[in-house]
């Protein structure tokens, strides 16, 4: 086939995702709020199939190592400098290691003073500006707390909110470039995230919720995001669907990206609707981890790491994670943080690591 000829094929086959008719999608989709006014595109388990490739990470911190002060339930990891930063909730404290996995110091501790923390969910690192800032914004979901750290001066701010999610699992910071902060919201608000600015306030939202405030499956509405700041482009996925969202915060030029497009949600997974918020339901974690960097997705597809690039609109790869004996490999968290991605299994508390080029060659 020339190149003509493929380019033609690859228009005709995107003409014909984008402008199928909605009975053409599974049926819950359309229980999804304003879903008409995305373009809906939809990639095969065939396609899935066709670029799946399998890799081997590299072990940085072993969990069985002889060390007094290893983070015993990492829950994030940050790239900082020349130090890796490590979020441990459960023990409330957030530690920095070396490149090579070597313990350094404590950075904060549990307690109410300064430099000290409750739950660290989650460590956000300067953005487009790693180079030249010394700031590292930490989200603590039980202080319903930002709190501002100097690399090596301990803590400077904090900056307190009632709109926090007390959650620390999937719960994520970004810094954004007016001084506020992109947040899970509480349960309380209609919309699913939120920005605050620094006096705590909540002054914009984001995303809707699938499920209505006061009925279950409430945890339907838990996002994995993040920001594509060439376009400024909002990226998320609810975790219990095989879809990936992307729309300008203007609310313009929205696309969604469906991986499963020819099975039904109650084949997999608790539909969409609506039952009494006393009734016990739990959703299964179909997506999750979601980064983006330059034109590319990666993302945690039911175990698989997805490579997509979302500027052509193309899957790349459906990888694998395996070890050196060829067995797959199971992990509870995944971060990309400075071209690196941290690979997490909470139950051995070990920490893997692939590097990006390896993962987009």
């Amino acid at each position: 086939m020339t190149n003509h000829l493929k380019y033609a094929y690859a228009l005709t086959i995107i003409f014909l995702l984008t402008t199928c008719d909605s009975a053409d999608r599974p049926g819950y989709i359309s229980q999804i709020p304003d879903i008409e006014s995305f373009t809906y595109l939809a990639f095969s388990q065939a396609e899935l199939d066709s670029k799946k490739v399998s890799l081997t990470p590299t072990l940085l911190i072993s969990g069985s190592a002889d060390t007094e002060n290893f983070v015993g339930t990492p829950f994030w990891i940050e790239k900082v400098k020349d130090e890796i930063w490590i979020a441990d909730p459960v023990k409330g404290e957030v530690s920095a290691f070396s490149a090579n996995g070597v313990f350094s110091r404590v950075i904060a501790s549990r307690g109410r003073g300064p430099n000290e923390l409750q739950y660290p969910a989650s460590i956000y690192y300067s953005g487009q500006n790693r180079d030249t800032s010394n700031s590292v914004w930490i989200l603590d979901s039980g202080l319903k707390s930002i709190l501002q750290f100097s690399i090596d001066e301990g803590e400077q701010n904090r900056i307190q909110s009632k709109e926090i999610l007390t959650e620390f699992y999937g719960t994520k910071i970004l810094a954004l470039e007016n001084e506020a902060f992109l947040v899970p919201l509480t349960d309380q608000q209609n919309q699913i995230l939120g920005v605050i600015n620094q006096n705590g306030e909540l002054i914009d939202g984001y995303v809707n919720r699938i499920v209505p405030l006061g009925y279950q499956p409430y945890t339907h509405n838990r996002v994995f995001f993040d920001i594509e700041p060439v376009s400024n482009q909002l990226v998320y996925a609810y975790h219990g669907l095989p879809l990936i969202f992307i729309e300008g915060f203007d609310s313009e030029n929205k696309r969604v990206f469906d991986f499963r497009p020819e099975t039904e949600l109650s084949d997999y997974n608790v539909d969409l609707t609506p039952l009494p918020a006393e009734e016990s339901i739990s959703v299964s974690s179909i997506t999750m981890d979601l980064f983006v960097n330059d034109s590319r997705a990666f993302f945690i597809l039911e175990n698989q790491l997805v490579v997509f690039n979302h500027e052509k609109e193309e899957l790349e790869k459906s990888i694998t994670l395996t070890d050196h004996e060829g067995i797959e490999m199971i992990f509870q968290q995944m971060v990309y943080s400075d071209g690196i991605f941290f690979l997490i299994n909470r139950f051995t508390s070990d920490i893997y690591t692939l590097d990006e080029a390896e993962v987009t060659s």
